[in-house]
């Protein structure tokens, strides 16, 4: 037996109304469209449901018994109908994002605090994670978007660049020359310039790290590193300990600002990082996903045009 949501709909609407062209309207159906599937019903339960004249539609014996089964199969399908729909919606207003604990000291919370004013039935949640595990928790589906400088290309994944920051050396701050928020730095040097102190560094399999370590090495600079650290962080409290000095990407200037540290951008050659915001490949909550990377995307322009310097 395959009944169906239609046919239901039909036979309940005519018990109803007592009418075929009433119940036809109901239903947009024509007359004799709703003739065929109440024909069709019949057919499948083995027995007449209606006793039709020309003038009256009486429901019979069995089409009372049925009734109560029909509309109660029919509030349980829009029941569950309108629950899914609920919990799509849900599903659509709601996402979690994996950042590093950089981006989640530095430019996150400005971003969802600004995607919360403008967009209140919108709900962000952040996970902390190390950039070895972004793409994972992405891949996974624990989180939907991901942020970070060193997001590797990887297949499933889709990749946006949202910002593009040169490179700063950071040291203990001795010199207060020029400010931005509450750190100071001299407007730029070159990287041969850059004194021949230990560097706190990243790990070497990082791709930032990679990228400082060939140009220094480009330069026939020794590197001279001590430990290395996977949150930027704790690279930045610990050059203001006076424990060595770091180079890293300008996005970590707003957190720079809560240390007494001097940061000075590094020009020729001229090196930068692109941030990323990442997210599977053919997520369904586009929406909520654009609403975020346009929102990144300003607050990353906002702080490449504050740090530039003048």
């Amino acid at each position: 037996m395959n009944l169906t949501s239609r046919q239901l709909k039909a036979f309940t609407a005519v018990a109803r109304l007592g009418s075929f062209t009433k119940a036809a309207e109901a239903v947009a159906l024509t007359q004799s469209g709703l003739s065929l599937m109440l024909k069709e019903l019949e057919a499948q339960l083995g027995t007449r449901l209606f006793d039709r004249t020309t003038r009256s539609v009486r429901i019979t014996a069995a089409g009372a018994r049925f009734l109560p089964v029909a509309q109660r199969t029919l509030a349980e399908l829009e029941s569950a109908v309108r629950d899914i729909g609920d919990m799509s919606d849900v599903e659509n207003r709601r996402a979690t994002v994996a950042v590093t604990p950089a981006m989640a000291a530095g430019i996150l919370p400005a971003v969802l605090t600004s995607i919360a004013n403008a967009y209140p039935h919108i709900e962000i949640h952040m996970k902390e994670a190390d950039s070895s595990q972004i793409i994972a928790l992405i891949d996974s589906g624990e989180v939907d978007l991901g942020v970070d400088a060193v997001v590797k290309s990887s297949p499933g994944i889709t990749r946006e660049v949202v910002g593009t920051f040169d490179m700063v050396y950071v040291c203990r701050d001795e010199f207060r020359e020029v400010r931005f928020g509450g750190t100071a730095f001299s407007a730029e040097m070159d990287w041969a310039d850059i004194p021949a102190a230990p560097l706190i560094g990243m790990s070497a399999g990082n791709p930032m790290q990679q990228i400082i370590d060939q140009r220094l090495m480009d330069l026939g600079r020794a590197i001279v590193q001590r430990e290395a650290f996977s949150h930027l962080l704790t690279i930045v409290a610990l050059v203001e300990a006076g424990h060595g000095a770091a180079i890293l990407p300008a996005f970590v200037l707003p957190m720079c600002a809560r240390f007494s540290v001097q940061a000075t951008h590094l020009r020729r050659p001229s090196d930068s990082i692109d941030v990323y915001v990442a997210r599977k490949s053919g997520r369904t909550n586009s929406e909520i996903c654009t609403i975020f990377t346009e929102a990144v995307t300003l607050k990353l322009r906002s702080l490449v045009n504050a740090a530039a310097p003048g």
